[in-house]
Protein backbone atom coordinates (compact mmCIF):
# COMPACT_ATOMS: atom_id res chain seq x y z
CA UNK A 1 0.00 0.00 0.00
CA UNK A 2 2.80 2.72 0.90
CA UNK A 3 4.53 1.32 -2.26
CA UNK A 4 1.60 1.85 -4.21
CA UNK A 5 1.43 5.70 -2.69
CA UNK A 6 4.95 6.43 -3.29
CA UNK A 7 4.21 5.32 -6.96
CA UNK A 8 1.49 7.48 -7.44
CA UNK A 9 3.30 9.97 -5.72
CA UNK A 10 6.83 9.53 -7.63
CA UNK A 11 4.08 9.62 -10.81
CA UNK A 12 2.20 12.94 -9.98
CA UNK A 13 5.61 14.62 -9.22
CA UNK A 14 7.49 13.47 -12.37
CA UNK A 15 4.29 14.85 -14.57
CA UNK A 16 4.58 18.35 -13.00
CA UNK A 17 8.49 18.34 -14.01
CA UNK A 18 7.20 17.71 -17.27
CA UNK A 19 4.89 20.55 -17.33
CA UNK A 20 6.88 23.09 -15.73
CA UNK A 21 9.38 22.16 -18.42
CA UNK A 22 7.47 22.37 -21.09
CA UNK A 23 5.98 26.11 -19.43
CA UNK A 24 9.52 27.64 -19.04
CA UNK A 25 10.13 26.67 -22.72
CA UNK A 26 6.85 28.24 -23.76
CA UNK A 27 8.30 31.17 -21.75
CA UNK A 28 11.70 31.00 -23.02
CA UNK A 29 10.38 31.45 -26.52
CA UNK A 30 7.75 33.97 -26.20
CA UNK A 31 10.94 36.51 -24.52
CA UNK A 32 12.70 35.69 -27.35
CA UNK A 33 9.87 36.58 -29.65
CA UNK A 34 8.76 39.31 -27.78
CA UNK A 35 12.73 40.89 -27.92
CA UNK A 36 13.01 40.30 -31.47
CA UNK A 37 9.67 42.18 -32.07
CA UNK A 38 11.11 45.06 -30.21
CA UNK A 39 14.59 45.71 -31.94
CA UNK A 40 12.80 44.91 -35.30
CA UNK A 41 10.13 46.63 -35.64
CA UNK A 42 9.86 51.17 -34.99
CA UNK A 43 7.65 51.87 -31.84
CA UNK A 44 4.14 53.65 -33.29
CA UNK A 45 3.15 56.55 -31.43
CA UNK A 46 0.15 58.68 -32.21
CA UNK A 47 1.96 61.71 -34.15
CA UNK A 48 1.59 65.08 -31.96
CA UNK A 49 -0.83 67.61 -33.47
CA UNK A 50 0.67 69.79 -36.22
CA UNK A 51 2.10 73.18 -35.18
CA UNK A 52 -0.76 75.75 -36.58
CA UNK A 53 2.44 77.93 -37.33
CA UNK A 54 3.90 76.06 -39.75
CA UNK A 55 4.63 77.52 -43.30
CA UNK A 56 5.63 75.85 -46.59
CA UNK A 57 9.88 76.57 -46.87
CA UNK A 58 10.32 78.89 -49.76
CA UNK A 59 13.58 77.18 -51.13
CA UNK A 60 15.15 80.40 -53.24
CA UNK A 61 16.67 82.07 -49.92
CA UNK A 62 18.83 79.72 -48.01
CA UNK A 63 22.28 80.62 -48.09
CA UNK A 64 22.24 81.75 -44.55
CA UNK A 65 21.06 78.34 -42.61
CA UNK A 66 23.20 75.88 -40.40
CA UNK A 67 22.77 72.70 -41.59
CA UNK A 68 22.13 70.00 -38.39
CA UNK A 69 21.93 66.64 -40.64
CA UNK A 70 21.71 63.06 -39.41
CA UNK A 71 21.56 60.67 -42.32
CA UNK A 72 20.91 57.03 -41.61
CA UNK A 73 19.22 55.56 -44.50
CA UNK A 74 18.23 52.39 -42.84
CA UNK A 75 15.97 54.42 -40.29
CA UNK A 76 15.31 57.41 -42.91
CA UNK A 77 16.45 60.69 -43.49
CA UNK A 78 16.17 63.91 -41.18
CA UNK A 79 17.59 67.22 -42.75
CA UNK A 80 17.03 70.09 -40.38
CA UNK A 81 18.09 73.35 -40.94
CA UNK A 82 18.41 75.58 -37.34
CA UNK A 83 19.90 79.49 -38.31
CA UNK A 84 21.48 80.69 -35.03
CA UNK A 85 21.99 79.55 -31.73
CA UNK A 86 20.71 82.90 -29.52
CA UNK A 87 17.14 83.23 -29.22
CA UNK A 88 15.32 86.68 -27.40
CA UNK A 89 12.13 86.91 -25.41
CA UNK A 90 10.56 89.91 -24.66
CA UNK A 91 9.44 88.22 -21.69
CA UNK A 92 8.68 84.58 -19.23
CA UNK A 93 5.34 84.45 -20.99
CA UNK A 94 5.75 85.44 -23.98
CA UNK A 95 7.20 83.69 -27.28
CA UNK A 96 10.29 84.14 -28.95
CA UNK A 97 11.62 84.06 -33.04
CA UNK A 98 13.29 80.40 -34.16
CA UNK A 99 13.85 79.74 -37.97
CA UNK A 100 13.65 75.70 -37.27
CA UNK A 101 13.39 74.05 -41.24
CA UNK A 102 12.32 70.74 -41.98
CA UNK A 103 13.54 70.30 -45.74
CA UNK A 104 11.28 69.08 -48.20
CA UNK A 105 13.92 65.66 -48.86
CA UNK A 106 13.72 64.79 -45.20
CA UNK A 107 10.88 61.72 -44.88
CA UNK A 108 10.41 62.59 -41.05
CA UNK A 109 7.92 65.16 -39.03
CA UNK A 110 9.31 66.80 -36.46
CA UNK A 111 8.73 68.48 -32.77
CA UNK A 112 10.94 70.53 -31.16
CA UNK A 113 11.61 71.21 -27.51
CA UNK A 114 13.30 73.42 -25.55
CA UNK A 115 14.66 72.35 -22.16
CA UNK A 116 16.17 73.93 -18.98
CA UNK A 117 18.32 72.52 -16.38
CA UNK A 118 17.58 71.97 -12.61
CA UNK A 119 21.16 74.10 -12.41
CA UNK A 120 20.40 76.87 -14.70
CA UNK A 121 17.26 77.70 -13.24
CA UNK A 122 18.68 77.36 -9.19
CA UNK A 123 20.97 80.20 -10.45
CA UNK A 124 17.52 82.28 -10.69
CA UNK A 125 16.93 81.04 -6.92
CA UNK A 126 14.12 78.71 -8.49
CA UNK A 127 13.70 75.38 -7.23
CA UNK A 128 12.05 72.39 -9.50
CA UNK A 129 12.42 68.26 -8.26
CA UNK A 130 13.08 67.68 -12.30
CA UNK A 131 16.62 67.63 -13.74
CA UNK A 132 15.07 69.03 -16.76
CA UNK A 133 12.02 71.11 -17.34
CA UNK A 134 10.21 71.37 -20.61
CA UNK A 135 10.03 74.97 -21.15
CA UNK A 136 8.81 75.34 -24.78
CA UNK A 137 7.37 73.19 -27.40
CA UNK A 138 7.00 73.41 -30.98
CA UNK A 139 3.77 71.46 -32.72
CA UNK A 140 4.71 69.04 -35.35
CA UNK A 141 5.96 70.33 -38.83
CA UNK A 142 6.53 68.45 -42.14
CA UNK A 143 8.97 68.04 -44.45
CA UNK A 144 9.52 71.24 -46.92
CA UNK A 145 7.42 73.34 -43.76
CA UNK A 146 9.05 75.40 -40.87
CA UNK A 147 8.10 77.49 -37.57
CA UNK A 148 9.13 81.06 -36.39
CA UNK A 149 7.76 80.83 -33.37
CA UNK A 150 7.42 78.92 -29.83
CA UNK A 151 5.94 79.95 -26.83
CA UNK A 152 7.55 80.12 -23.16
CA UNK A 153 5.65 77.72 -21.11
CA UNK A 154 5.29 78.33 -17.07
CA UNK A 155 7.53 76.87 -14.74
CA UNK A 156 6.03 73.93 -12.12
CA UNK A 157 5.12 76.36 -9.74
CA UNK A 158 3.04 78.12 -12.32
CA UNK A 159 5.59 81.50 -12.16
CA UNK A 160 7.24 82.65 -15.58
CA UNK A 161 10.62 82.69 -16.63
CA UNK A 162 12.34 85.79 -14.90
CA UNK A 163 14.56 88.38 -16.82
CA UNK A 164 17.64 86.86 -17.46
CA UNK A 165 20.19 84.58 -19.96
CA UNK A 166 19.56 80.87 -20.33
CA UNK A 167 21.50 78.02 -21.08
CA UNK A 168 19.03 75.65 -23.18
CA UNK A 169 18.71 72.30 -24.45
CA UNK A 170 16.97 71.94 -27.96
CA UNK A 171 15.98 68.18 -28.48
CA UNK A 172 14.55 67.28 -31.85
CA UNK A 173 12.44 64.64 -31.90
CA UNK A 174 11.48 62.86 -35.31
CA UNK A 175 8.36 61.10 -36.44
CA UNK A 176 8.29 59.10 -39.78
CA UNK A 177 5.94 61.25 -42.23
CA UNK A 178 3.96 58.46 -43.48
CA UNK A 179 4.14 55.86 -40.53
CA UNK A 180 4.02 57.64 -37.57
CA UNK A 181 7.21 55.82 -36.09
CA UNK A 182 9.24 57.66 -33.80
CA UNK A 183 12.90 57.43 -34.64
CA UNK A 184 15.25 56.36 -31.56
CA UNK A 185 17.92 59.22 -33.10
CA UNK A 186 17.35 62.78 -31.14
CA UNK A 187 19.16 65.19 -31.50
CA UNK A 188 19.87 67.84 -28.97
CA UNK A 189 21.33 71.32 -29.56
CA UNK A 190 22.77 73.87 -26.44
CA UNK A 191 21.15 76.86 -27.49
CA UNK A 192 20.73 80.15 -25.34
CA UNK A 193 17.32 82.32 -24.33
CA UNK A 194 17.81 85.52 -23.10
CA UNK A 195 14.90 87.12 -21.46
CA UNK A 196 14.63 91.13 -22.01
CA UNK A 197 11.40 92.05 -19.32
Amino acid sequence: MIKEKNKKITKKIRHYRIINIILFVILIIVVIFAVYRRYDEGIIFSKPELDIGQKEIDNTNNEQEKKVINDDSSKGEFTLYLVGDSFVAQNGSSSFKVNIRNVKSSNHDIVVRFFISKDELEKQGISISDNDYLIAESGRFEPGYFIDEVILKKLPNGIVLPKGKYNLTLSEVYYHHKTGVISSYEAKIPVTLEVLN
